[in-house]
């Protein structure tokens, strides 16, 4: 049976079997983590003997010297991959999906597309109403993430209007995907910058809304129309066992890719 889609409401790890004989610990980008973690679901079920445990998340530095010292097996990534650097540390970078970064909005907004100049006069304040965009006339409630972080990174890419100068003090930061996820799925009339695996994930709670009328289905990111992405990568050692090793495989497999598909990520190459 198909692991069902994870919900935002999940703490912690999924529960996997006691008698498993093999351990991959897996850990990195909060933002690639819902992914991993719906491949590790369906992985579980046809590898029951293997227990794959993710973490919290780790920055780009810790990661790389979690998987360096052997204390994870695999790394997450989004951004900070220098394909050159790691090689020469005896590393390995796979590319695995490509996914949407959306301005999700919290369902009870019913817009369905919006523009860069709507986009700008909210963070700059100069719309604070959803009624002045033709929704109900719930306040907007802007939240975004840190100018570090890969959504924000493309984001700011995409909109230079949305830059920390320009923000004012009533936007909120939300420092991890899974809290930008929470905000919105819990908060009337709020919007910000997310990915679609989150909103696929957040059993109908977050709507993503098409940019300029094009919407931001895995197809549309595929085909180069939806341009706004960030790509999801796994970094292993060059000495990883056959446990990593058969774990890649998976993913890259039909089953692998079919669990990439139903979360809207597009499978790499």
């Amino acid at each position: 049976m198909r692991c069902p889609l994870l919900s935002i409401v999940i703490v912690g790890l999924l529960l996997v079997p006691h008698t498993a004989a093999k351990t991959l610990y897996i850990d990195g980008s909060t933002g690639t983590k819902p992914l991993i973690e719906a491949l590790a679901c369906d992985y579980r079920q046809t590898n029951p003997d293997t227990d794959v445990m993710i973490g919290k998340g780790l920055t780009p530095t810790e990661r790389i010297s979690a998987l360096l010292d052997q204390k994870i097996d695999i790394a997450m990534a989004s951004h900070g991959v220098d394909f050159e650097s790691f090689t020469a540390l005896g590393l390995n970078v796979h590319r695995i999906a490509s996914i949407a970064v959306v301005f999700g909005v919290n369902h009870n907004v019913d817009i369905i597309s919006i523009n860069k100049k709507q986009l700008c006069d909210i963070y700059t304040q100069h719309t604070t109403d959803w009624g002045q965009l033709g929704s109900s006339g719930d306040i907007i409630r802007p939240f975004i993430r840190p100018f570090t972080e890969v959504d924000a990174e493309v984001v700011a890419a995409y909109l230079p209007c949305i830059s920390s100068e320009l923000l004012t003090a009533n936007i909120q930061v939300k420092h991890k995907s899974g809290q930008m996820a929470f905000a919105l799925a819990g908060t009337p009339g709020a919007i910000g910058m997310t990915n679609m695996v989150r909103v696929t994930q957040s059993q109908q709670q977050i709507r993503a809304l098409a940019l300029d009328g094009i919407s931001p289905t895995s197809h549309n990111l595929a085909n180069g129309t939806y341009t706004l992405s960030r790509d999801v990568y796994l970094i292993t050692r060059t000495d990883s066992d056959d446990t990593v090793a058969a774990f890649i495989s998976f993913i890259r497999s039909a089953a692998g890719q079919s669990v990439m598909k139903a979360n809207n990520a597009a499978p790499a190459i």
